[in-house]
């Protein structure tokens, strides 16, 4: 069914079984606004795009609005949710997450986010935006979480946890930007007896922000002081993140691969790894294990349970390391793991405005018949192939218009956290004023155009032996 401008039903009850059927939504709201204790929510798809009643125009926005909890199931949630996909767009104004936009109670369990979450302010999860009392098991994320401003608490399951319920068998695998309290599990831990545990990040989390250091693999920042568990065992355990974690000063190391900062006295961990090689860990329960190592982690580790909790990834990626048998592993097209690969001219103008992951396959020409200039902010691997061009342009034919000026180039212009590298370029690149227009016409260079303020992207190993005019 479709829902367009609906009115989504207040303290649902009852019972809702969606038996597998898909709903497309577009709204300001998802399928329910709020849920008692007693609802229970199961086997229902979600796709569209969930607005929150916010547009892309912020101008009228002010201090004291803070919005309302949006979610592509129940925008504030006290219910059970069960077995429910998104893969709608959803974004609002704070409190915002793929399934649930605030967790006030009950329990969600089997749900999987693919679409992109975002918010003009904080609160964002690709299952909860902001928990403050849901049990979480079994869930995944695979979808990009994000802020439109200079804001936090973004995490690829919670994006701030502020309550001791547990999150257990749940893995992120959309990358995670943020410019501060960014993480692959929880964006900002805000309770001091946390239970996060069998749990895994197998994408890039990244913070912009200057001088901060509020990104984790796990978790972004621990924001109290944690208190002891009444058995003094682990609050966190049995967690690993392979993705690459990254804060503006550059790739981050050791316990950061795990967790970021923290107040006063970090929580307890036990058998937690990160993708490196083994170095010295100021923190107890933490541990650098290279590729070979993650990849043989067995029963023998310290609490892993290999029987019924972790498994083996049986797909077509290249996906090496430990999943969770309740909830499986979900590897998007476009994803770090699986990158879309580009042998031509069509494929590399099908990148136009994408944020995903590209890998070059071999060798291929542009002419001046296939080139468009095209907005980017993805990833792409040019592993270490050559792209020739044999380009001649008119500076009318530039798409991105920036001041009133237009860009020029391979890409007209990058932006957001691109990363491009192993990229080798050759040929001839001519843009032409055929309209013999005078002064400024704008911004040329072989790779890029221009790359947009306030991006926070990389350049590494490309080389160019392009003629430009």
């Amino acid at each position: 069914i479709t829902l367009i401008n609906h009115t989504p039903v207040e303290s649902f009850a009852g019972s809702f079984d969606g038996d597998g059927y898909t709903v497309d939504i577009s709204s300001s709201f998802g399928l329910f606004a709020s849920t008692t204790a007693s609802a229970v929510i199961k086997n229902v798809n979600t796709t569209g795009e969930i607005t929150g009643k916010i547009t892309e125009n912020t101008e009228n926005l002010v201090a004291d609005d803070f919005g309302f909890p949006v979610g592509a199931i129940v925008g504030d949630n006290k219910g059970t949710i069960e077995n429910c996909t998104n893969a709608a767009s959803v974004y609002g104004l704070k409190w915002i997450g793929g399934i649930i936009g605030q967790g006030s109670g009950g329990i969600v369990t089997g749900c999987i986010n693919k679409g992109k979450v975002s918010s003009y302010r904080a609160y964002i999860g690709g299952i909860v935006g902001y928990n403050s009392g849901a049990t979480i098991k079994s869930c995944g994320n695979t979808g990009l979480i994000t802020t439109l401003n200079d804001t936090g608490n973004v995490g690829g399951i919670v994006g701030q946890q502020q309550t001791v319920a547990a999150i257990t068998e749940c893995y992120n695998n959309g990358t995670i930007i943020a410019p501060d309290f960014a993480g692959g599990i929880v964006g900002n831990l805000n309770v001091s007896v946390p239970s996060i545990n069998n749990c895994f990040n197998a994408a890039d989390v990244t913070i912009t922000k200057a001088s901060k250091i509020n990104v984790g693999g796990i978790i972004g920042k621990i924001n109290v002081e944690a208190a002891e568990k009444a058995d003094s065992s682990a609050h966190i355990y049995n967690c690993y993140n392979v993705g690459t974690i990254t804060s503006s000063a550059g790739n981050v190391s050791d316990e950061k691969a795990i967790y970021g900062d923290f107040t006063t006295t970090a929580p307890k961990f036990a058998s937690c790894y990160y993708l490196g090689e083994a170095t010295e860990v100021a923190k107890e329960g933490i541990a650098a294990k290279t590729s070979t190592e993650l990849e043989e982690l067995n029963s023998s580790d310290a609490g892993w349970n290999f029987t019924d909790v972790w498994g083996s990834y049986n797909g077509e990626e290249n996906y090496k390391y430990p999943v969770l048998k309740t909830i499986g592993f979900i590897v998007e097209a476009g994803s770090k793991i699986a990158p879309i690969y580009i042998s031509n001219a069509e494929e590399f103008a099908a990148m136009a405005d994408s944020s995903k992951y590209y890998a070059v396959s071999d060798d291929f020409t542009i002419t001046s018949d296939s080139y468009q200039p095209i907005a980017f902010a993805g990833k792409l691997d040019g592993q270490g192939h050559t792209i020739t061009l044999d380009i001649t342009t008119s500076w009318e034919n530039a798409t991105v218009p920036v001041a009133s000026k237009a860009n020029i180039g391979l890409f007209s212009e990058l932006s957001g956290n691109y990363e491009i590298k192993n990229l080798n370029l050759a040929g001839e690149f001519n843009a032409i004023n055929s309209n013999a227009k005078t002064g400024s016409l704008g911004n040329l260079g072989v790779l890029a155009g221009a790359i947009a303020e306030k991006s926070n992207g990389t350049l590494k190993d490309c080389v160019s032996s392009v003629d430009l005019s």
